[in-house]
Parts: C-alpha cells; structure tokens; sequence
C-alpha cells in the first residue's frame, strides 16, 4: 500500500502530487515542498492534519 496526496486536493492550483511508501515518508516531502512551493504556509501540527486529512491510499 502507498500513500498519495496533491495540492489540487487541498484547493491549490499547484501540480504538486506525492506518491510514497509510508505516510512518514510522505510527510517529509511535503514539508519539503511546502517550503520550497508554498512558503506562506506555516509547518505546523494544524497542517499536518488537514494534509493528513487529503492523504490517500493507492
């Protein structure tokens, strides 16, 4: 089982879309690209869970 999430599920209009193995691993990625991708978002436990809330598994 993966774990997959993308900003157009969040609203966004960005092509971000992250495939991983494990939910850990995909969010480290998507902390890494909303650094890069989206620095007006803070890191925060609030938006681990509403990206945790858009992560499906395929």
């Amino acid at each position: 089982m993966a774990f997959k999430v993308s900003c157009v599920d969040a609203g966004s209009e960005c092509p971000g879309s992250f495939t991983t193995e494990t939910e850990r691993e995909l969010m480290e990625i998507v902390h890494l690209h909303q650094q890069i991708a989206h620095p007006e978002i803070n890191i925060s436990d609030e938006t681990d869970g509403f990206v945790k809330t858009l992560v499906k598994t395929v």
